[in-house]
């Protein structure tokens, strides 16, 4: 199995406060884009941690941290009181600035940010440019923040906004002044619209904290502005998913299709099952072969799976080690003449557990996927009705 690194970092801030986090890095590999994870309000690094794994594992080179102050069980100093949006905006920039100086890493610095962290991280953007950031991720942006800053309410924290006190709250339960005032001086969609790069935000139709209607506004913003910007919907999600739920995974699906947007949808694969059929035991192997239907439909193409198509399984127990599936689709191309594609995607989870597809084709209009560098993602249809193949190439 690849095999992901982990190792702890610590960063000083000006004023003396320590910031703590994590870095995951496939080992022995270089030149590592970068995604850092930012957690949000009152929150800390372990909410995003999986995001940064996840991405390790995708070849990335990825941060989770807490923010200085930042919210409860954090590892970095500081207290809630004495956080506000833009010393997460320092802390996230410092953050940036260790991850360029790694050795392993090279110059692509992407963002993503959950909740408050998602507002710090597209202020962060706009503040350093497109230049320096390469594609901005928001899940569920808290960009009503300065709208709770003049209601008066922010979450469970109450205070006349007019007349805004040092502290509100009681105990660790307590927010600064600062935080406050400095969000009520924020012109939120104007200054997150100085970014005009690359953009996804993912957001719940149920989120009660941050409603729906706000990442919309953030999205209209980003447009407005000239931004190569995508918006995903998640039905009937709430604020801040929990990982690994079918809303989370059908987002972090999207965010794979985002990172990989220099590429074309060149097939979307509908998989259905249509058995399995044991091949040998051997030792601590299992082999399978699993016979399939299905089709994809695209810009690209339409066709339809041919009989004979399989997915060639190893079993390492209960794990999958190896799979390969080799299949033919017949159909018409774009140019509405008819051809056969034939797909053969290869994962191994000892090596680097990526998906490997190879296609050829004798259409002429799709020539260009025969000698192709292709990328394959592999989600499930919910209610686990399938598996869904979607792979991607250069047109």
């Amino acid at each position: 199995m690849q095999k992901i690194k982990a190792s702890k970092f610590e960063l000083t801030r000006d004023d003396g406060k320590v910031l703590r986090g994590f870095e995951f890095r496939p080992e022995g590999k270089n030149d590592l884009p970068v995604v850092i994870v930012s957690h949000g309000f009152m929150a800390n690094w372990m909410t995003t941690v999986a995001y940064a794994v996840q991405f390790a594992m995708l070849g990335y080179c990825a941060y989770s941290y807490d923010f200085i102050g930042g919210g409860f069980g954090i590892r970095s100093d500081g207290k809630l009181k004495d956080m506000t949006v833009w010393t997460e905006v320092e802390d996230l920039t410092n953050v940036i600035s260790y991850a360029k100086e790694r050795p392993y890493t090279g110059d692509e610095i992407n963002l993503m940010g959950c909740s408050q962290g998602g507002v710090v991280s597209a202020l962060t953007a706009a503040k350093l440019g497109n230049d320096a950031i390469n594609k901005l991720i928001l899940f569920y942006p808290a960009m009503c923040i300065p709208d709770d800053s003049y209601s008066g309410k922010m979450v469970f924290f109450e205070f006349d906004p007019d007349n805004v006190p040092d502290e509100v709250g009681k105990g660790f339960m307590t927010i600064g002044g600062d935080y406050i005032r400095t969000a009520q001086k924020l012109d939120i969609f104007n200054e997150i619209a100085k970014y005009t790069g690359k953009v996804f935000i993912a957001h719940g139709t149920k989120d009660k904290i941050v409603p729906y209607e706000y990442g919309v506004k953030a999205y209209e913003a980003y447009k407005a502005a000239g931004a190569d910007v995508s918006f995903m919907t998640v039905p009937k999600a709430p604020h801040g998913w929990l990982n690994f739920t079918p809303s989370d995974m059908d987002a972090f699906f999207a965010v794979k299709e985002f990172l990989i947007k220099d590429k074309k949808l060149i097939m979307d694969v509908d998989v259905k099952l249509t058995g399995m059929e044991p091949v040998k035991l051997t030792g601590l192997y299992n082999d399978v072969k699993v016979p399939f239907v299905g089709d994809s439909k695209t810009h690209y193409f339409e066709g339809e799976v041919q009989p004979g198509a399989y997915d060639t399984q190893r079993y390492l127990t209960v794990l999958p080690a190896k799979m390969c599936a080799d299949y033919v689709l017949k159909g018409k191309d774009f140019a509405g003449k008819d051809c056969y594609v034939h797909i053969v995607n290869k994962f191994n989870l000892i090596e680097d557990m990526k998906w490997h597809p190879s296609v050829s084709t004798d259409s002429e209009a799709l020539s260009f996927v025969n000698d192709a560098e292709c990328d394959a993602l592999f989600g499930m249809k919910y209610p686990f009705k399938g598996p869904r193949i979607r792979i991607f190439a250069k047109d």
